[in-house]
């Protein structure tokens, strides 16, 4: 009998700077479980659930506890081999706001700017899949919590009007899907007045491990044993989170240790990957 902590995410579960301890290894600690985890900062829904394929294919046992953080809405859905996975978030500020990207960033979604703009069904696919997995997920016998990084009723792209959506799984004991309190509104609150670009500009880069800060970390851990413990989102939901935090004056909540992060191989399970 194995006993991990089987965890699914983008760079709410895959940014780890050395000194910050992130929120799931705490949960892992506490559970007295291994972690394992799946996906990379940026990636798509669809990148992730790729990664679900190949862990159910090779790497499935009954007796993982799994941790579901759904990524944010809105990515690129490629999958292509030549497609680096963390290009994933680029296509909606790179056709919305005309950020600097690098040139093969550029190169890619200027080529295939007729392609991504067509996508107005991006809405109905996205949310048709995620109900398959979902129910996917409900219908195994692990026990699954999903914490949801975006608020449910989905924000459209500029070039899209669908809103197609469709009923999720039920909670129950072995099922939890915590949807209110998103971990990227936690994330947005915890620095505001201030924005992520601020942290940019004095630190160079995200000084948060999973977007968050120790404070914060410690809190959602607290809160996802809890959702875990009773078998009821209520205890997250509930949750009070750390706000307002100063990058100039709360210093110990960024890490100190300029750029350095953990390697993303950590915690990583040995399986065969397809592209």
């Amino acid at each position: 009998m194995t006993n991990r902590l089987v965890l699914f995410g983008d760079s709410f579960v895959n940014i780890v700077c050395e000194d910050v301890i992130p929120w799931w290894q705490l949960l892992a600690k506490r559970l007295k479980r291994v972690p394992i985890r799946y996906g990379y900062a940026g990636i798509s829904r669809s990148f992730l659930y790729r990664e679900f394929c190949q862990y159910r294919q090779h790497n499935y046992d009954p007796n993982d506890r799994i941790i579901w953080v759904q990524p944010v809405f809105g990515r690129a859905p490629t999958n292509h081999p030549d497609f680096p996975a963390e290009w994933a978030n680029k296509m909606a500020p790179f056709y919305s706001q005309g950020e600097n990207f690098p040139d093969s960033v550029t190169e890619h979604y200027t080529k295939y700017k007729g392609f991504y703009q067509n996508l107005d069904l991006l809405g109905d696919w996205e949310n048709t899949t995620q109900y398959f997995v979902y129910s996917t997920l409900a219908s195994l016998p692990n026990p699954v919590t999903i914490i949801e990084t975006n608020a449910m009723k989905q924000t459209r792209l500029s070039w899209q009007s669908s809103q197609f959506e469709l009923p999720l799984p039920e909670n129950s004991r072995n099922f939890q899907h915590v949807t209110q309190k998103p971990l990227a509104d936690i994330a947005h609150q915890e620095l505001n007045p201030f924005s992520i670009q601020d942290l940019f500009d004095l630190y160079g880069h995200e000084p948060r491990t999973c977007h968050l800060g120790r404070t914060n970390n410690q809190r959602v851990s607290t809160a996802v044993y809890e959702v875990i413990r009773t078998g009821d989102p209520k205890p997250y939901e509930e949750f009070v989170f750390k706000t307002g935090l100063d990058p100039t004056e709360n210093r110990r909540e960024f890490s100190r240790i300029s750029g350095k992060r953990i390697s993303d191989d950590a915690f990583r399970p040995q399986h065969f990957r397809t592209p």
